[in-house]
């Protein structure tokens, strides 16, 4: 794959990821539901954290300028749908990513992502 298809997908995955950090910290402030707010400030965090993470990979790897365009902006009304998009980017980077050591953050990031989106799937068929 070429480096500006590789840069691309980093680049909405980054995105992805901060507007679904968004959202997780708006469901946040309105929720009632203790256990709610636990699993979407653990999700909120995990997001943040994944975000500096390729960040900062990116910057240490040298590949490139995270100066770059936006993404589609996500529905800013359904947690899930940010997150299961989010996941969706995670897949594209992982396709499109050749460094090992970055290709490994990836994938633990997306096992967690998922997890989180089972966990949150699963409240929301409870309710």
């Amino acid at each position: 794959m070429e480096r500006a298809e590789r840069l691309k997908a980093i680049l909405e995955l980054i995105e992805s990821q901060m507007q679904s950090y968004r959202i997780f910290r708006t469901k946040l402030a309105s929720s009632d539901d203790p256990a709610d707010k636990e699993l979407l400030e653990q999700i909120a965090r995990l997001l943040d954290r994944f975000t500096f993470e390729i960040r900062t990979e990116i910057r240490r790897t040298g590949e490139m300028d995270l100066d770059g365009s936006r993404s589609q902006e996500i529905d800013k009304d359904s947690e899930l749908l940010a997150l299961q998009t989010t996941i969706d980017r995670y897949e594209d980077a992982l396709s499109s990513t050749g460094k090992a050591h970055t290709r490994a953050m990836l994938n633990r990031q997306h096992l967690e992502l998922q997890q989180a989106y089972e966990q949150l799937l699963a409240r929301h068929r409870a309710a």
